[in-house]
């Protein structure tokens, strides 16, 4: 159990990283053109947090512009 936190950090601190380096908007593209959805919005959505997924930020009316709508009906349908 102890190495599954362990890889659950790494995998936080990895995405955080890579946000840094090729920024918000990119990662977030990434991160919802996945097939398949992302792991993270798995665990997020058994606590019943998906508010805090990169979907519903795409979804915030304060970048829904940064998006296409193409983007916008994939975070829909999550």
């Amino acid at each position: 159990m102890k190495n599954m936190n362990i890889l659950k950090q790494k995998k936080k601190l990895d995405t955080m990283q890579q946000g840094c380096r090729e920024g918000g908007l990119q990662v977030a593209e990434q991160l919802i053109s996945k097939e398949g959805g992302t792991y993270g919005f798995e665990v997020l959505w058994e606590r019943n947090r998906s508010d805090l997924s990169v979907e519903d930020f795409v979804l915030n009316l304060k970048f829904i512009e940064l998006f296409t709508a193409s983007e916008l009906e994939m975070c829909r349908k999550s």
